[in-house]
C-alpha cells in the first residue's frame, strides 16, 4: 500500500474551476416571474465563466467574479386599458315631436332619446423581450468527496444562496422592454398619437426594481445549490499499460481520497489517496 499527493495553489485551482465550467457547460431553465404587475412566462439559457479561487482552510473554496453569461426569452401580456381611456363614440340626441287633432283636442307628442356612447376598449397585447446579458457573482464552497459508480468525485458544494451582482442588467432590461413594447404595440389601430405615451407608462410600471426582481428571480434559479465538479477519476484505473507478455499491465486502486485546504507558504488544495497495486 502507498500514497499519492497531489497538491494546487490558488493559481491551479482556478484552473479547475475553469475546466469545471466547460464540463457544467450550457443550462437551460424555464418557468413564470413576476415583471412588476404582470407575469412573464420565460425561458432561458446561461453558462458560467471566468473568476478566481480563494482557498482557505480547512476546506473552504471562496470563487470570486465568476460571470453568468445568460440569454432570456420571455412574453407578459399587457392590457392596454391601464394606461389608456377607451375611445368613446357619442351621438347627438334625436328629437321627434307630432302634432295632431282629434275632436276638438289638440294632442303635441314630443320624444327625446339620447343613444348611448359606444366604448371602444383598447386590446390585451402580448409583448415578446429577448435579452442577453452577464451577471456576476462571488460565493462560498465547501469540499464534498466521495465514492459514486466507481468514481472518486470532488465537488465544491454552494454553502448559501449566491449574491447576484447585475450591474446595469436591470436598466438595460427595461430599456429592451420598451422597445419591445413599441414594436408589438405599434400594430395595435388607432395608436399612433398615444404610443410613446403608452411605451413610457409600461416601464414605469415595471419600474427599475420589478426589473432587477425579475433577472434576479430567473438567475438565482441557476445558482441555487450549485455544486461544481473539480475532480473525476475511476477507483481502479491503468498507471502502466501491458509492455510484454512478461509484463503486464499495472493497475492501482484508490483506497482513501481526501481533500482540504492546507496553509503552509500559501494556500494550497491537496489531494491525496492510499492505494493498492491489483
Amino acid at each position: 500500500m502507498g500514497e499519492i499527493t497531489v497538491a494546487a495553489d490558488e493559481v491551479a485551482a482556478t484552473e479547475l474551476l475553469h475546466d469545471a465550467e466547460v464540463t457544467i457547460g450550457q443550462k437551460s431553465l424555464s418557468g413564470s416571474s413576476s415583471l412588476g404587475p404582470f407575469v412573464a412566462n420565460w425561458n432561458a439559457t446561461a453558462y458560467l465563466f471566468g473568476g478566481t479561487v480563494d482557498l482557505t482552510p480547512p476546506d473552504l473554496i471562496g470563487i470570486q467574479d465568476c460571470k453568468v453569461n445568460y440569454n432570456i426569452h420571455f412574453d407578459f401580456i399587457f392590457d392596454l386599458n391601464l394606461v389608456l381611456q377607451p375611445i368613446v363614440i357619442t351621438f347627438p340626441p334625436i328629437n321627434f315631436d307630432f302634432d295632431f287633432d282629434w275632436h276638438w283636442i289638440h294632442i303635441h307628442i314630443h320624444i327625446h332619446y339620447q343613444p348611448p356612447p359606444i366604448y371602444i376598449y383598447w386590446p390585451h397585447v402580448t409583448i415578446p423581450v429577448g435579452f442577453p446579458g452577464v451577471g456576476e457573482f462571488d460565493g462560498n464552497f465547501k469540499l464534498n468527496v466521495y465514492l459514486s459508480g466507481g468514481y472518486w468525485k470532488i465537488d465544491a458544494v454552494s454553502l448559501s444562496m449566491l449574491n447576484i451582482q447585475l450591474g446595469n442588467g436591470a436598466s438595460l432590461l427595461l430599456a429592451a422592454i420598451g422597445l419591445a413594447a413599441a414594436a408589438a404595440l405599434s400594430t395595435v389601430p388607432f395608436i399612433g398619437p398615444v404610443l410613446a405615451f403608452a411605451v413610457a407608462a409600461l416601464t414605469i410600471i415595471i419600474a427599475l426594481g420589478g426589473a432587477s426582481n425579475f433577472l434576479t428571480n430567473i438567475l438565482n434559479q441557476f445558482l441555487a445549490g450549485l455544486v461544481i465538479p473539480l475532480y473525476n477519476q475511476p477507483r481502479v484505473f491503468t498507471m502502466l499499460p501491458a509492455m510484454s507478455s512478461i509484463d503486464p499491465v499495472v493497475r492501482i486502486r484508490l483506497d482513501e481520497l481526501r481533500a482540504y485546504v492546507n496553509r503552509t507558504d500559501e494556500d494550497e488544495l491537496i489531494i491525496d489517496t492510499s492505494i493498492t497495486p491489483m
